[in-house]
């Protein structure tokens, strides 16, 4: 069957791993912000805004970040 040139498979290939690479960025930055939270102080309702709130800047964060363009 076709499953499309060399290039679109690469740039398949590159979105996936680009989206892998947010996944993971996500999943490690978590504990991060909720370790944060809790040496901040942060208890109950409180903690609970505070992780959200973290939580809210990762996705945005997760969302504008490219592998491709490293770190700025």
């Amino acid at each position: 069957g076709n499953h499309g040139t060399l290039a679109e498979r690469r740039a398949i290939a590159a979105t996936l791993a680009e989206g892998e690479a947010r996944a993971e960025l996500l999943k490690r930055a978590l504990g991060f912000v909720m370790s944060q939270a809790v040496k901040l102080g942060f208890r109950g309702e409180a903690l609970a805004e505070a992780i959200a709130a973290g939580n809210a800047v990762l996705v945005e964060a997760a969302r504008t970040y490219s592998p491709s363009k490293g770190v700025t």
